[in-house]
C-alpha cells in the first residue's frame, strides 16, 4: 500500500503584516496590560485608530496614511477629552474627536515600526583632529558658523567637521485601536 504526499508550496505574504514578539515586560514596559497589547500582528489601515504603548501610558492616534509599497504609514495624535469623573484612577474613558497638528511618519523596518530622527554629528576627522568632544571641538564648531538646535544639539552640516546622520527608534503600537491611557502611580 503506497500513501502519495501532498506538498505545498506557500507563496510569502506581501502585506504589511509584522510579526510581532511584543514588549519586554520590565524592560520596554512596566505595564502588563501594555505587553499583551504590544504582542500583535496588526497593520495600519487609513481613517482607523492606533494606540503607542510608552512604558505605563498610552497614547491615541489616528492613521492618516499608508503606503504598502514603503513600508511606512503616518499616523496624527488625537486631543483626548476625559468623560469619566474617576479622578486620579485607573478606570478611565475618552472621547477622541479632534486631532492635533503632531504627526509621526512611521516605518516597518527590521522587524518592527520605527521613527526616523534626521541628526547632525561630528565627522571622526573632527573628533581626531580636536582630540575629544568636549571644549575645543565646540569652539571650532561655533568659530566656522556652526549652530545648536536648543543649547546642546548640533544643526549646521560643515564640511569636514560635521555630517547628516539617521537614527531610528523603536514604536511600539497597536494599529485598529484607539486607547489613551494615563498611569497617575508616576
Amino acid at each position: 500500500m503506497t500513501k502519495e504526499l501532498e506538498i505545498k508550496i506557500l507563496e510569502p505574504k506581501k502585506t504589511m503584516e509584522p510579526i510581532k514578539r511584543g514588549m519586554r515586560l520590565g524592560k520596554q514596559t512596566g505595564s502588563f496590560f501594555n505587553w499583551m497589547m504590544s504582542k500583535n500582528q496588526s497593520v495600519p489601515v487609513v481613517g482607523a485608530g492606533a494606540t503607542i504603548l510608552h512604558w505605563t501610558d498610552r497614547s491615541a492616534y489616528e492613521v492618516i496614511e499608508v503606503n504598502e509599497n514603503e513600508k511606512s504609514c503616518v499616523i496624527q495624535r488625537y486631543t483626548p477629552k476625559r468623560l469619566d469623573n474617576c479622578g486620579m484612577s485607573d478606570s478611565q474613558e475618552y472621547e477622541y474627536k479632534e486631532l492635533t497638528e503632531e504627526k509621526i511618519n512611521l516605518y516597518y523596518k527590521w522587524g518592527g515600526w520605527k521613527s526616523r530622527h534626521d541628526k547632525v554629528t561630528f565627522t571622526e576627522e573632527a573628533l581626531i583632529k580636536y582630540q575629544d568632544s568636549g571644549t575645543k571641538l565646540h569652539v571650532a564648531y561655533k568659530a566656522a558658523g556652526g549652530e545648536y538646535a536648543g543649547d546642546i544639539y548640533i544643526k549646521t552640516i560643515i564640511p569636514g567637521m560635521t555630517k547628516p546622520r539617521v537614527e531610528w527608534s523603536n514604536v511600539n503600537i497597536l494599529f485598529g485601536v484607539k486607547r489613551e491611557y494615563y498611569d497617575y502611580s508616576f
